[in-house]
């Protein structure tokens, strides 16, 4: 899970492009629901362990 901007995401996945890092997140918003966010160490992440 990713929160970020006054905003919650899930990480579905991570692409590094030259030198940027980006994370792809599912953001549950009908007209975007999957989209490329540039990482930083703003961010705030934890992991979640689905048993």
């Amino acid at each position: 899970m990713l929160s970020y901007n006054g905003h919650a995401y899930m990480v579905v996945g991570y692409r590094i492009r030259g030198n940027i890092k980006e994370l792809n997140v599912f953001t549950s918003w009908s007209s975007e629901p999957f989209m490329w966010l540039e990482f930083s160490s703003t961010m705030q992440m934890q992991s979640i362990n689905i048993y």
